[in-house]
């Protein structure tokens, strides 16, 4: 289909479905169907139109998310679609108010789910997920049997040149971080009698998912974290330690997002009640800014002049001078006691008066042999 004719047909089921209530399942569906489309414009352009649905219709909210959460478990969906969807779903617009607190753990159950599904897929040595059977996959739910005879045909004798499998680990990757954007923003609209459940489930995971490579997603876990403490007024030394390990990553100069990082410490820094762990937080931030470029540095001396201004008995922790070889071990000579027996023969005197002896007696034995020579000549 033409690319023209098909993005009348969508503004035409979006114009249907504002305006005519029949057959609104059906086109529901056939709208949130292009949320999947190959091409990136029409896959836009259909969350683009279901955005101004809600905006038009904000009752039909929990309809589109049950359609959309449905189409996020059709199997042989790729993860382009996925992240298409849940990136609709992240940007849907959440209130307090009447309904907003079911609509928010709503979205919230279809972000765990998904993330469940994703967590639970194997993966071989190239990063390609795997079927049950041990088959190979690739995005679009085939098998790669036709793209390896193509290499054949291709290669002429030659080795079998491995497509990238870098795509799917890195839409893997943009896909979990528009999911924990979605927990973070769905998260604070939650019922507090719910939000228990939720933390005790899915605390474990979010600590593994700190640790991943992709810096974003540790950055996107640790703001759910903070935001899951904070909440129920929880200070947990664990965040902390994550906290202060990951401000040592080489990711953080080269990330999509540091601003996130940054505004994430500053607030974790601001609410610590431990003034050790701050001041220890302060020096590694320090360390990193001689690191780091001119605009990263500059944004770690404003985090630490914020923090200094919230905590002003940290000031005494800054100017406190420290000594030169503080840790270093000393080594001193122990005085000596002359009266001691044990050491009375290394004593200075007892030597002095050793030495002058032995010299005598070396004196002595020199003229007496001189003596004896004389004799013997005169005899």
């Amino acid at each position: 289909m033409l690319p023209s004719l098909k993005d009348k047909a969508m503004k035409t089921v979006s114009a249907l479905l504002k305006s005519k209530s029949e057959q609104e399942r059906r086109l529901l569906t056939a709208l949130v169907n292009k949320l999947g489309d190959p091409e990136r414009r029409a896959a836009s352009s259909a969350a683009y139109l279901l955005t101004g649905l809600l905006s038009t219709h904000p009752n039909m909210k929990m309809v589109v998310i049950d359609e959309v959460d449905s189409f996020l478990f059709r199997p042989h969906v790729g993860l382009r679609a996925k992240y298409q969807a849940v990136n609709f779903l992240s940007h849907i617009f959440l209130t307090s108010k009447g309904d907003g607190p079911k609509i928010a753990k709503r979205l919230v159950d279809v972000y765990i789910a998904v993330f469940k599904v994703l967590m639970s897929c194997p993966r071989d040595s190239k990063g390609e997920k795997q079927s049950k059977h041990g088959k190979k996959k690739v995005e679009n739910g085939k098998t790669k049997g036709r793209e390896d005879k193509v290499n054949d045909s291709n290669s002429h004798g030659n080795h079998e040149m491995d497509p990238p499998a870098g795509t799917d680990l890195e839409m893997d990757s943009r896909l979990l971080s528009a999911l924990l954007s979605g927990v973070n923003r769905a998260l604070p609209y939650v019922a507090s009698s719910e939000v228990d459940d939720i933390v005790e489930v899915q605390t474990p995971i979010l600590f593994r998912l700190v640790h991943s490579e992709n810096f974003n997603v540790g950055v996107q876990a640790l703001m759910l974290l903070y935001q899951i403490s904070t909440k129920n007024q929880i200070a947990s030394d664990r965040f902390y330690r994550a906290l202060y390990a990951k401000l040592l990553s080489p990711s953080a100069v080269s990330s999509s997002k540091p601003e996130l990082f940054l505004g994430l410490l500053v607030k974790a820094m601001k609410n610590d009640v431990m003034l050790k762990r701050v001041a220890a937080f302060s020096k590694r931030l320090l360390q990193v800014a001689l690191q780091r470029p001119p605009q990263y540095a500059c944004g770690c001396l404003f985090i630490l002049s914020e923090v200094l201004k919230t905590k002003p008995p940290l000031w005494t922790i800054v100017l406190q001078n420290e000594s030169v070889d503080d840790g270093i071990e000393h080594f001193e000579d122990i005085v000596e006691n002359p009266e001691d027996p044990a050491i009375a023969s290394t004593s200075p005197i007892k030597q002095d008066s050793m030495l002058a002896s032995l010299e005598k007696y070396n004196s002595d034995g020199e003229d007496d042999s001189d003596a004896t020579k004389q004799q013997r000549r005169s005899c």
